[in-house]
């Protein structure tokens, strides 16, 4: 116990702190990702509804106007 409050007590540089917190921040969103329950999966994108292969079949263009 004596040895986390000395770790605790001493005096820490700039980079030190930046380093420590960076790490807290990264450790808590990876505890976050693998604690939290996945009810639809993991999905990254916007789905929005805009897929331009359709868009292009759908008005019987076959090249970019320029």
């Amino acid at each position: 116990m004596t040895e986390i409050r000395n770790f605790f007590a001493r005096e820490w540089t700039g980079a030190e702190k930046t380093l420590l917190i960076a790490c807290c921040i990264l450790l808590g969103t990876v505890n976050g990702f693998l604690i939290s329950p996945v009810k639809k999966g993991i999905s990254f994108g916007n789905n929005n509804g805009n897929t331009y292969g359709v868009s292009r079949r759908k008005y019987g263009t076959s090249r970019r106007k320029r």
